[in-house]
């Protein structure tokens, strides 16, 4: 049953963070946003719970469903203004945005959707590219910008250097030029391909799983670490295998240069040295990125802190829009 919508929460409370505005004489929160004296004094809305937030997700988000060849592509979009297009890690769903998608719809025309299996199972990451455009190519939006994170990352460079002209800029976190299968992913490799299993089931994914991310999730919220264990935990490994094969063919070496899109690559505590390393140097070969640095957020900050995360690249998302106003004036000029 759909809710009415909900009014926007004291965003730094889905980190598990005190708001970051300054106290009121009434003791209430300052509106961090406030740009008027006025403002400033309006206590923060009351804060919502991540489950209030993924519940309007749900109810408020617009469902769609794309068949395209091989694949049927579920997805939602929610919010409104320039596309942003959310592009999912190895595992789990698009309702792991949820939370940074709540923060960034007054902003932004979200989109999120779901890999699914493929009736062929040999399908390269120029295929998900396919996919995406088909996907942008469904809402009609002739150029977009992305948010992705390790496999998404892959993709979503891959859409790039296919694609420039569809391609505004891009936010990417734990990407890589190239990459060779993990130990545990030449385990899947083995064993899921053949497998119907869900990861969950996979000999030490729960505590591997958990050393990995549980201490970076914000204290006192066992709920929200619970509900990411589960949404991964519930992916086909078939999936996930099928992905691993792609990245352990994924080398973006040749096709570097081609990709000329303004980049923001955040580096996040908690990813480990190689996935650091291995960010560095595709930093080093972009011709045109930025990056910085979120403490203690590990390698969800879009879920265990969103807040901080979606304050620190909306700036560059909304620098497209600066392009587009001084193109559109320097035509007006000529």
């Amino acid at each position: 049953m759909s809710t009415a919508p909900l009014e926007s929460p004291c965003s730094a409370s889905l980190d598990g963070e005190p708001c970051e505005g300054a106290q009121s004489e009434g003791g209430g929160c300052l509106n961090p946003k406030a740009s008027t004296s006025e403002e400033a004094h309006e206590p923060c809305p009351t804060p919502l719970s991540w489950q209030q937030v993924l519940s309007a997700f749900h109810d408020e988000s617009t469902s769609w469903q794309l068949d395209n060849g091989d694949v049927t592509i579920n997805g939602r979009t929610w919010g409104s203004g320039p596309p942003l297009y959310f592009l999912n890690g190895i595992s789990g769903t698009c309702d792991l945005y949820a939370l940074s998608g709540w923060l960034l719809r007054e902003d932004f025309r979200c989109v999120f959707f779901d890999y699914n299996t493929p009736s062929k199972p040999c399908r390269e990451l120029a295929d998900v590219a396919d996919d995406l455009i088909s996907i942008a190519d469904h809402h009609g939006d002739e150029r977009f910008q992305l948010y992705a994170s390790d496999f998404g990352a892959a993709v979503a460079m891959t859409t790039m250097a296919s694609f420039p002209e569809r391609v505004e800029r891009a936010v990417l976190q734990s990407a890589f030029i190239r990459r060779r299968w993990t130990m545990f992913e030449k385990l899947l490799l083995k064993i899921g391909l053949s497998k119907s299993k869900t990861m969950s089931a996979v000999p030490g994914f729960r505590i591997v799983n958990a050393q990995n991310h549980r201490p970076w999730f914000p204290p006192f919220d066992f709920g929200r670490w619970q509900f990411f264990a589960e949404n991964c935990g519930a992916t086909p490994v078939q999936e996930v295998a099928a992905r691993a094969r792609m990245l352990g063919q994924f080398d973006l070496t040749a096709n570097l240069p081609e990709i000329t899109q303004p980049t923001f690559l955040v580096y996040s505590e908690g990813v480990g040295k190689l996935v650091i390393d291995a960010q560095k140097k595709l930093e080093a070969g972009l011709s045109n990125v930025e990056s910085e640095w979120l403490h203690t957020c590990g390698q969800l900050p879009y879920l265990t802190h969103p807040h901080r995360l979606t304050k620190m690249i909306i700036p560059f998302l909304q620098g497209a829009l600066s392009d587009q106003v001084t193109d559109c004036e320097a035509a007006h000029a000529n």
